[in-house]
């Protein structure tokens, strides 16, 4: 990692693609060319984040993920999605244990069966 920008020549925008995919997946992808072309190269290409026209300002928009993929990074992070990355979401299910229906468990009879169908598709579960 360091403050080198490697500037390549390519023939065309395909060989460009051919380069950037037959590497390790990079943690940022600069693209400089009008919208037709760039949509084609993020649409050929996978990357961490990427710049049209651009350099490294994508990392400073609090509003966007950064991160990379495989080599180049896991996740994404900037403001939410950095306590999003770095969090748990923990399910708890808490019910009462005054009452306990037999109906909860197997085997179900056929009546059982006919009023949890019905509680499901009503939208009362």
């Amino acid at each position: 990692f360091g403050p080198i920008l490697p500037i390549l020549t390519v023939a065309n925008v395909d060989e460009a693609i051919e380069f950037i995919n037959a590497r390790e997946n990079p943690l940022a992808l600069y693209v400089f060319s009008d919208d037709s072309v760039s949509k084609w190269v993020i649409n050929h290409t996978i990357s961490g984040g990427v710049c049209v026209n651009d350099t490294v300002f994508h990392v400073t928009n609090p509003n966007l993920p950064f991160g990379g993929i495989g080599p180049s990074g896991m996740g994404s992070y900037h403001g939410f999605k950095s306590f999003a990355t770095f969090s748990h979401e923990r399910a708890v299910l808490s019910r009462a244990t005054w009452i306990d229906p037999s109906q909860r468990y197997a085997p179900y009879t056929e009546q059982v069966v006919k009023f949890m169908k019905s509680a499901f598709l009503k939208g009362w579960v």
